[in-house]
């Protein structure tokens, strides 16, 4: 996460949430790209009643503030990402901003030590999360990424390596 340990606010895990949910990031339909992954997710949504809105270059305050206010707030990787175990960042900001995530991606799930679902059908994701979300622990998976996952974390794993 690009948030320092004391910048983790434990108290935006039980904030308000809109109803719409925000995608914060890239949609891409290249061999790279997720669009294709995230397509049948956003269908689930609009037939539920859940406008999802897609959001890009902008600051990264706005980006806490709308992964913090979004219904549900996925980490949804493409298909080439989910064949090389690529673990983006978006798991780590969207817990660290005090948001539930849930990914199609067991490498990210594994990363994270259980303390997410894992669901790969990307449409069958937006139900799977609206169950699971409420008995879902955010301050521990908070903590977690707290005491394992931010730039300080890096830093030292570098340093021990020298």
């Amino acid at each position: 996460t690009d948030l320092l340990p004391h910048e983790i606010d434990f108290r935006d895990a039980v904030r308000s949430r809109s109803n719409e949910v925000y995608w914060v990031g890239s949609l891409g339909t290249h061999i790279y790209g997720n669009a294709k992954e995230v397509g049948p997710f956003a269908l689930a949504c609009a037939v539920e009643g859940h406008p999802f809105i897609s959001k890009v270059n902008i600051s990264n305050a706005l980006s806490r503030e709308f992964i913090r206010a979004s219904y549900l707030s996925p980490t949804i990787v493409g298909t080439w990402q989910l064949a090389q175990g690529l673990i983006p960042c978006r798991v780590f900001k969207t817990i660290s901003y005090g948001n539930y995530t849930i990914t199609n991606s067991p490498a990210v799930a594994e990363v994270m030590e259980g303390r997410i679902l894992c669901e790969q059908d990307t449409f069958q994701m937006f139900y799977t999360a609206r169950e699971r979300k409420e008995k879902f622990d955010l301050v521990d998976a908070m903590k977690y990424v707290s005491d394992e996952h931010t730039y300080i974390n890096r830093a030292l794993n570098i340093l021990r390596c020298i």
